[in-house]
């Protein structure tokens, strides 16, 4: 019995002992997952070891591990500051973090057995404070200053044993009210009264060349009294012409590259879909959001890219209220962030005019149309469809005009500082009927000149009635200014193709300079030149008696100025460096209608600014896979801090939520890039294009364009042949170009090659047959040459090169006669600038300079002051030895384009063969400082510094030049023969 009760308790006691000892390997197990290790302590502060992801066991009387990300985890933190006057200063951290592989030590060293984020808190907040105390609250908003933080902070979790993939920092307004209250004080004493309120009217792409006849027939009488009491002139634009671009400058006084607005559309990553852009992608201040600083006020109307709405001391009526093709009964039932503050949405919405409210009586103004046939536009296609109709798009712009102007009329009743009211239809109407003027295109109908040819002006007799009611409300302290952002051709060599047509390039209707006029109280009569759309934010600033910053790109037009603004002048300028030392409230995110946005796409591809095809594939490419939520409904679209900064060693804000550009705002910040010089910048713009859309063919194109500039002839032919192999839309002058290309490489097999592959599809452009021509000249097959030329010139009479082509092969083969009367006929068959222009240059670079002075002449009739025009006729006059009146003409295209780097070397040419080197080097000092980078300019300031006197000053270019290229045989020569004395 005893033993058996012994055996019992033994049983028991092994039992309980074996429960005990699987309880306690039960609770020390331990799971680390994927994504994370742990850190085992020692006992003492330190750390024993690291467990990677999978099942571990421990005691577990000891202490816990502490879990840490080994892979990126998103996170932000508010780190609180003090200044030494106990001033409280809050930046928002955010980014992405993980523990750097062996790491997890100098972690634990740095912030102790916290929670990871919170010993980020702890890491920051102790890394940041001493930068702090010593600090200005008001700096806490200046981009330089975020940027140095934002570097300090990386710095300091990277030695934290940290790897940060990317981090942000914020100063947010509503955190930071001491800090707000000092940046807009510190702004704000440099404000001068003037007592003064403006009106800027924004007409899009107004041009004198409509005005002005419009004005002599009596029929704009409120423009007229802007030009007859005030002061007017051309206000230069900025390629890209495109609206949302240049209207963002306009009212930032910022370059494309500095407010971040390079596009009519940007991909929403949570959806895939491409959107219209908005004012979250913009990246600095414009005229509404830096007015509070000052205490003014500013109401917004139909402003580009101002949607969803920033808090303004004010009113904001966005872009989207009233889209030319969204119904408005869809815009009101989503009226989110269409108008700031929202309490001005109902009175916004009662003044909001439907399409079908346009009636006959209106549209008989601008289309010789029955009310049957009106109404049968109307009914012929369906509702997300009748923008396609030119007269039902008329209908749709007419009913957002009216909707606008009601709106604005409001608003001045209880009149704003600053009030800004935009027109699109000047433009979007030029677009639908600018090819319907007289005298008749080609390709127009008579009878369509009869019916759509009175629409243009019309709308422009409507906008002029506008304008007048906006003078009548504005009060006697008021100072008007009428802008457009660019031109539009309308005379006789308007563009041939459909202005509507993406593939013919609508924007190539667009003329470089637009209109400004303004006048007020005091402001005299008179004329302003050189002015650009730069110009416009500075002036306006300055009537407001506000600091006019030193990183803005204008000049204040002091002409268009009232007198109590222009004594006030001197105290504005070179006061306050940016405005960007000022906080920008945050924009809220907006829950946006997917149909809204497809309305807005679809006018895009109306008006040709998009293509279908394009839009198609943008939207198919970024689609989501299955499962995911892309189809309809709504987006959101992100808030935005503006006074947030990125460490420049980190890879950007990224995020869900951000917005990222497409192909075309890739390409359009490349032609910029290009245009000043920075070819590496855009070389990579060109190159992100391509992996945004592969079939983009511009992309390809400018590429290989840059790469012949750098001398790579066999990459740019490659990267050519890359654009044909992906894209069904390259321009039929690169398929000439290729074989340019291939020939300066010498891979003439691979150019027959690739000829051969494109007949199918390019056996109807007239460019193919001219590559073939090139092919057979270069190989030494003149009379084969000709006949491919003829075959290009059947398709069409004024291709360039084959024109060229022709006449260099009949001169070639003894028949002078013939290549002039054929250059005639080409002549007479030119109609648009851009023909014309390329005619002359034939004739100019056949040597006949008087016929090449005489087309560009006509050119000019109806492109005045076109600054290329004006320099192939300074051009054409230096050959035939009017060097006087050469150099002038050159002038004015330097003076009507300053950016363009070749028109200044071209200038100092002229001006060193007429004997005024000092001109001279000036002009070709200017070429090379507006990016011109060409061992020419160098070469030829050296022979002007050598001419004044200075030897050591010629050297110094020369050895620039070979920088440049170092075989260059000029340099190279005039540089040994300066050190040899030689003279």
């Amino acid at each position: 019995m005893a033993d058996t009760s012994r055996i019992r308790v033994v049983v028991i006691a092994t039992a309980v002992l074996a429960v005990a000892v699987l309880s306690l390997a039960w609770l020390g197990l331990t799971q680390v997952p994927e994504g994370q290790v742990m850190a085992l302590p020692d006992g003492s502060g330190g750390v024993a070891g690291v467990w990677q992801p999978g099942w571990h066991w421990r005691a577990p009387w000891s202490a816990e591990p502490l879990p840490l990300p080994s892979e990126a985890l998103a996170a932000d933190r508010d780190v609180e500051l003090t200044t030494t006057e106990g001033a409280r200063i809050t930046v928002e951290v955010a980014g992405r973090f993980a523990i750097a592989d062996g790491g997890e030590k100098a972690w634990v060293d740095a912030a102790g057995w916290r929670p990871f984020l919170d010993g980020l808190g702890t890491v920051l907040t102790e890394t940041l404070s001493p930068e702090a105390r010593s600090a200005d609250p008001a700096a806490v908003f200046e981009e330089p200053r975020l940027a140095a933080l934002a570097t300090l902070a990386r710095r300091a979790l990277e030695d934290a044993g940290v790897a940060v993939e990317e981090i942000t920092l914020a100063a947010p307004m509503d955190k930071n009210p001491v800090a707000v209250a000092a940046a807009r004080n510190k702004v704000a004493a440099l404000a001068r009264p003037t007592n003064l309120k403006v009106l800027l009217v924004g007409w899009d792409g107004a041009d004198w060349l409509m005005i002005k006849p419009l004005l002599a027939q009596g029929k704009l009488p409120n423009v007229a009294k802007l030009v007859r009491d005030g002061v007017s002139g051309e206000l230069r634009s900025q390629e890209p012409m495109l609206s949302p671009l240049i209207w963002t400058s306009i009212a930032t006084g910022k370059t494309v590259a500095e407010h971040g607005i390079a596009d009519f559309l940007v991909t929403d990553p949570e959806s895939g879909e491409m959107v219209p852009i908005s004012s979250a992608a913009r990246r600095v201040h414009a005229l509404w959001t830096l007015l509070p600083a000052f205490g003014k006020s500013s109401d917004t109307v139909a402003w580009w890219a101002t949607w969803p709405a920033e808090p303004v001391d004010g009113t904001m009526v966005t872009d989207r209220v009233a889209y030319q093709l969204i119904d408005i009964g869809a815009a009101a039932q989503d009226p989110s962030g269409k108008v700031y503050p929202e309490s001005a949405w109902p009175n916004v919405e009662d003044k909001l005019v439907a399409a079908e409210d346009v009636g006959w009586d209106m549209m008989h103004r601008f289309v010789d149309l029955t009310p049957q046939e009106l109404e049968e536009h109307w009914s012929s296609l369906p509702p997300e469809r009748r923008q396609e109709d030119k007269v039902n798009h008329l209908r749709k712009i007419l009913a957002a005009t009216e909707s606008y102007q009601a709106i604005a009329l409001s608003l001045l009743e209880h009149q704003a500082d600053l009030t800004m009211v935009y027109f699109e239809g000047t433009d979007t109407v030029g677009h639908r009927f600018a090819r319907y003027l007289p005298p008749r295109l080609p390709a127009v109908t008579q009878e369509e000149v009869d019916k759509y040819g009175g629409a243009l002006p019309a709308y422009y007799e409507l906008a002029d009635e506008l304008l007048g009611q906006l003078m009548d409300a504005a009060g006697d302290d008021t100072l008007v200014l009428l802008v457009s952002d660019h031109g539009f051709f309308t005379g006789e060599a308007r563009p041939e193709s459909d202005p509507a047509d993406f593939t013919g390039g609508a924007p190539d209707w667009h003329r470089l300079y637009g209109v400004i006029a303004g006048e007020g109280p005091g402001v005299e009569h008179g004329e302003v030149t050189g002015a650009s759309i730069f110009d416009v934010a500075p002036t306006i600033l300055a009537a407001l008696g506000l600091p006019v910053p030193e990183d803005m790109q204008g000049r204040v037009l002091s002409e268009l100025l009232p007198p109590q603004a222009r004594s006030v002048l001197p105290q504005l300028t070179g006061t306050l460096a940016s405005y960007e030392v000022l906080p920008r409230q945050r924009v809220d995110a907006v829950r946006v209608a997917s149909e809204d946005d497809e309305q807005r796409l679809r006018e895009l591809v109306a008006l040709g600014y998009i293509s279908q095809a394009a839009l198609e594939q943008n939207q198919g490419a970024g689609k989501k896979p299955a499962g995911g939520d892309a189809g309809g409904g709504s987006r959101t679209v992100p808030s935005q801090t503006a006074a947030s900064i990125t460490d420049a060693s980190g890879s950007g804000t990224g995020g869900p939520g951000d917005l990222h550009g497409l192909a075309t705002e890739s390409y359009n910040l490349g032609r910029i890039a290009q245009r000043e010089g920075r070819l590496d910048d855009a070389e990579r713009y060109y190159r992100q294009a391509v992996e945004r859309m592969p079939s983009f063919a511009p992309g390809y194109t400018m590429q290989a364009q840059v790469a012949s500039v750098r001398g790579e002839h066999s990459r740019s032919f490659d990267l050519l042949v890359e654009g044909f192999t992906k894209s069904g839309e390259m321009p039929q002058g690169t398929i000439t170009g290729m074989v340019e290309e291939g020939s300066k490489a010498g891979r003439m097999k691979d150019v027959e090659r690739v000829l051969e592959g494109l007949r199918a599809s390019r056996s109807d452009d007239a460019a193919y047959y001219g590559a073939w021509g090139m092919l057979a000249e270069k190989r030494g097959d003149p009379t084969s040459a000709l006949q491919h030329y003829e075959r290009a010139l059947a398709i069409d009479p004024v291709d360039h090169l084959a024109v060229e082509q022709k006449i260099a092969l009949l001169l070639q083969l003894g028949r002078p006669e013939e290549a002039q009367r054929f250059l005639e006929t080409a002549f007479a068959r030119a109609r648009s600038v851009s023909d014309m222009n390329q005619m002359a240059l034939i004739a100019l670079r056949q040597g006949w300079a008087g016929s090449a002075e005489k087309l560009l002449r006509r050119v000019l009739e109806s492109d005045p002051g076109n600054p290329g025009v004006l320099a192939n006729l300074a051009a054409s006059l230096a050959r035939q030895g009017k060097m006087d009146e050469a150099a002038r003409v050159m002038r004015q295209a330097v003076e009507r384009d300053p950016t363009n780097a070749s028109n200044y070397f071209n200038l100092g040419a002229m001006l060193a063969a007429l004997g005024h080197p000092e001109e001279a080097l000036a002009a070709f000092e200017q070429a090379a400082a507006k990016g011109l980078a060409s061992p020419q300019v160098h070469v030829a300031a050296a022979k002007m510094h050598f001419r004044l006197g200075d030897p050591a000053a010629a050297e110094r270019e020369l050895r620039r030049a070979l920088e440049i290229s170092p075989s260059d045989p000029e340099a190279r020569e005039l540089l040994d023969v300066l050190q040899q004395g030689a003279g």
